[in-house]
């Protein structure tokens, strides 16, 4: 049984209106999901994740499992950053190597987005590029608007905040890059119940989970806490 305040998978079988992440039964009015064909094509399999929030209320967010290609060498060279960027592992986007989130964001170029990985570990930072070659930018007044009040719900913190915020036109899409045994914490749920209170969309907030070759297609225990707490 799932704990509270966890993330727990059902998956569920091949529906073609993943794709461009249509509800199951739009109502209507319903709101239109943000069209990322790019990631979904590469996607092995797709799950919809059950999330009980801090809040009480529920919320079903889609997880891509996606295999990225491997960089060689597979890190940054020691020196090249602070450790806590070196130690992170290294995938391709059509050959060039770079960190996870950062290839997600090129493949959500590819369908016409733009955006930023959101590096809240290292003090609230938005990079389009890799950290090695390029300098922190900012957000657009509409997209650093919506970070503010998704920040502002959340206690004043930012942890837990989706790794890569895209928008395309008036719509903002949110996505959870998970690389091989990350694990979903407490941190995350309470951003996602923050970022409903914002008014955003549940279906607007994606999960992309990264594979490699020894990947069993299992599921890690959602019981993590390795989420940085940033209070600043």
């Amino acid at each position: 049984m799932a704990r509270a305040g966890f993330c727990v998978t059902d998956p569920l079988r091949d529906r073609p209106d993943y794709f461009d992440l249509r509800p199951h039964r739009p109502a209507p009015t319903a709101h239109r999901p943000p069209r990322v064909h790019s990631l979904f094509a590469r996607a092995s399999r797709v799950d919809l994740v059950p999330c009980r929030l801090p809040s009480g209320r529920e919320a079903a967010l889609r997880r891509l499992r996606v295999r990225f290609g491997r960089a060689t060498p597979e890190h940054l060279k020691p020196g090249a950053l602070a450790t806590t960027y070196t130690s992170k592992p290294l995938v391709t986007f059509r050959g060039a190597p770079m960190f996870g989130e950062l290839a997600v964001l090129r493949w959500l170029e590819v369908d016409g987005w733009e955006g930023v990985w959101v590096d809240t570990f290292h003090g609230r930072k938005f990079w389009r590029d890799m950290p090695t070659r390029s300098a922190p930018v900012a957000l657009p007044p509409a997209a650093r608007s919506l970070y503010d009040r998704i920040v502002a719900a959340n206690g004043g913190r930012a942890s837990g905040f989706f790794d890569v915020m895209a928008w395309r036109g008036a719509q903002t899409a949110f996505v959870e890059y998970e690389g091989p045994g990350d694990r979903a914490n407490r941190n995350r749920n309470a951003w996602v119940d923050a970022a409903l209170s914002a008014g955003v969309a549940a279906a607007d907030l994606l999960v992309v989970a990264a594979t490699d070759d020894d990947d069993d297609g299992g599921e890690s225990d959602a019981g993590g806490d390795d989420d940085a707490d940033d209070d600043a």
